[in-house]
């Protein structure tokens, strides 16, 4: 049997794992509810792509008078990290620090963190600063975000919920995405430093929660180490069904996309300001944390393949609501329905993600599929803004091409294999 099949057998999902008993967690369900949403919204908040994103891109673009292709390659080499976020699983996984799983590991990440966001204050506000200052402070958050997945994953697999947490999950980004833009677009204008400030102040929040809400012992004996992390990699590698998500979660999020091209048409095309590029974003967000409780709700109702085969066709047909993206009064309303439709189409490829990760690697299989959607989408934004520049494409043909390369990836659905689909959220396996 496959091991991505193993992972979610009859009785119970999750329940091979690697050799040697899983550590127990100290903490109750509630207090890893509430680390998880924790955990969940600083790890998003406090980034480039939610805070800092609109102050970066205002300073890259009219301070440093960088074009767009620029700016995409900037944003990319700084999410290096999260394309490496399975290293970091395997690691989290496989080698306790200081005899944890998770405490340790998140407490270096909110601290590390902290610091790297920090310095950026005290050093000067040049194109490389940036670019190796962030880097830096993403390698951090990154462990704890995968800290984080890991946690999740556990916690949804042992109340058959991974659909309704995967739905939290996402609302809570949401929620950074409403906040950060906001906020991003009123300091934009400000020193980086504010910006700098407030990233590391978030990060270093999250170190004193975990302190009282992950009360995790030290492990008597190392249970996890190198062989166990050989035995995961083996697990993961050799895994069809495992790849075959992999596949499409890449394909998905690969398409060429126009996410810098945005900013630049909404600034030079619209003649918008970054604090209404931020209340435009935040509208967005919040449509996206209607449509993440709206997952949770019809979860239960609708198969998981059919309601993945929805998702990404409404989730590709969203895109085409920015062909109409021609004032700044459509833009607030598409920015909406975007939100909210294309939220509820994207939380069915998360919950495939996390029915597929074998217990006991969770934090390590669930980011790598995290890690190659961040990968695509760095990809997708650097061959939109090629294909743009390469070839004279305006931003409506290159929203047309969005559309037409995500929706190809509705063809490769009937290959994944069928014991992922097997169980209803919330419904027994035998029942």
């Amino acid at each position: 049997m496959d091991p991505v099949e193993q992972a979610i057998d009859l009785e119970t999902v999750g329940s091979v794992g690697p050799v040697g008993e899983e550590p127990a967690h100290s903490g109750t369900i509630f207090q890893k509810g509430w680390l998880i949403c924790i955990g969940v919204f600083v790890t998003t908040f406090a980034t480039d792509q939610r805070l800092a994103k609109i102050p970066l891109r205002s300073y890259l673009k009219n301070h440093l008078h960088l074009d767009a292709k620029v700016m995409a390659a900037f944003f990319a080499i700084v999410g290096v990290a999260w394309y490496l976020k399975p290293v970091a699983g395997i690691v989290a996984d496989s080698f306790p620090l200081f005899g944890t799983r998770r405490r340790h590991y998140l407490l270096l990440a909110s601290f590390g963190g902290a610091i790297a966001w920090a310095a950026m204050a005290l050093l000067p506000t040049s194109y490389n600063m940036l670019l190796y200052a962030v880097l830096i402070a993403n390698v951090f958050t990154v462990l704890g975000s995968t800290v984080i997945g890991g946690i999740l994953v556990d916690l949804g697999k042992e109340h058959r919920a991974t659909g309704r947490l995967s739905a939290y999950r996402l609302g809570v980004m949401n929620l950074t995405v409403l906040l950060g833009f906001i906020v991003g677009g009123r300091i934009a204008s400000m020193s980086f430093n504010v910006t700098a400030l407030l990233c590391a102040g978030c990060l270093a929040i999250m170190g004193f929660c975990v302190i009282p809400l992950l009360p995790e012992k030290p492990e008597p004996k190392r249970r996890f180490a190198l062989g166990n992390a050989w035995t995961q990699s083996q697990t993961i590698l050799t895994s069809g069904s495992m790849w075959g998500i992999v596949t499409l979660t890449f394909l998905f999020y690969v398409a060429p996309g126009f996410q810098s091209l945005l900013y630049y048409y909404q600034q030079n095309k619209l003649h918008m300001s970054d604090a209404v590029i931020g209340n435009v974003s935040a509208v967005n967000a919040a449509m996206a944390i209607l449509g993440g409780l709206s997952y949770a709700l019809v979860c239960r109702k609708w198969s998981l393949r059919t309601l993945l085969y929805v998702g990404i066709f409404i989730n590709a047909a969203a895109s085409l609501f920015y062909i109409f993206y021609t004032s700044t009064t459509a833009a607030y309303y598409i920015e909406a329905a975007n939100g909210f439709v294309s939220t509820l189409g994207l939380i069915p490829l998360y919950d495939v993600a996390a029915r597929a990760t074998p217990k006991g690697s969770e934090a390590l299989g669930y980011s790598l599929i995290m890690a190659i959607g961040n990968f695509g989408i760095a990809v997708s934004d650097i061959a939109g803004t090629w294909i743009a520049s390469q070839f004279h494409v305006d931003f409506i043909h290159m929203v047309i091409i969005n559309f037409a390369t995500t929706a190809v990836v509705l063809f490769l659905i009937p290959f994944l294999p069928s014991v992922l689909f097997a169980v209803r959220e919330g419904q027994k396996a035998d029942g």
